[in-house]
């Protein structure tokens, strides 16, 4: 796919994943992997993102017919990855569906094969005392790089972000809360789309999302943690 295609494909997969009004951890880790999997950068997490924040924005069908079905799984694996399809997502995946010419019949099997894929990725994703503790080398505020050197496009978390993330989760387990929420960085004016539509969220303190978020459209994540109010 090209880049506008790409773009369009993690629009439609964030359209569905917006429909219940939040982003739980399990979404944000499905919404993960369907990035690393379309060799997304960052480019097209920011234009994806400003698409669906669009009021007039409807998934598209872009590339060839395997694209667009591949696109539906995606977007009905993120659709189930906090455990059911809320209304609105359920409508927007049988529009689409129907638009790209499939039966019920193949969206059913399409969501009983997004149902084992959750599975699987609940098991991968399970609770970690370090979830907050980004695996970055702790001098590096920029970018990601990968094992070969090259930059991946997916920011880093700073030092100073990660070392409060880590003491503000270690207080509140020891105050006993067991909610905390995203409060977005907002250094030099900047303002990470994903962590914005988090705000005000109430997570589980023993099943949050390592940061950088995925889709994290800062330069630099300076995102922390915080009780939830």
């Amino acid at each position: 796919m090209h880049d506008k295609e790409i773009t369009t494909y993690l629009a439609n997969v964030l359209y569905i994943a917006s429909q219940d009004g939040r982003l739980t951890s399990q979404e944000l880790a499905a919404l993960d992997e369907v990035r690393r999997l379309v060799g997304a950068k960052r480019i097209h997490v920011t234009e994806a993102t400003r698409l669906v924040e669009d009021s007039k924005f409807i998934p598209q069908s872009v590339g060839t017919l395997g694209a667009q079905v591949r696109n539906l799984e995606d977007m009905v694996f993120v659709g189930l990855a906090d455990a059911d399809l809320v209304v609105g997502e359920r409508e927007a995946i049988e529009v689409f569906c129907e638009r790209i010419g499939l039966t019920q019949t193949q969206l059913d099997q399409i969501v009983r094969e997004a149902q084992v894929r959750c599975s699987d990725l609940e098991l991968r994703v399970s609770p970690a005392p370090d979830a907050t503790e980004s695996k970055s080398d702790p001098h590096d505020g920029g970018r990601g790089a990968g094992a070969d050197g090259a930059e991946t496009g997916h920011p880093r978390q700073t030092a100073i972000a990660r070392r409060a993330c880590k003491t503000s989760i270690e207080d509140c387990r020891a105050a006993g809360i067991k909610s905390v929420e995203l409060l977005p960085s907002n250094r030099d004016g900047e303002q990470c789309a994903m962590a914005l539509s988090m705000r005000g969220t109430p997570l589980d303190i023993d099943r949050l999302p390592e940061l950088p978020l995925p889709y994290c459209t800062a330069r630099r994540c300076q995102c922390v943690w915080i009780a939830a109010g």
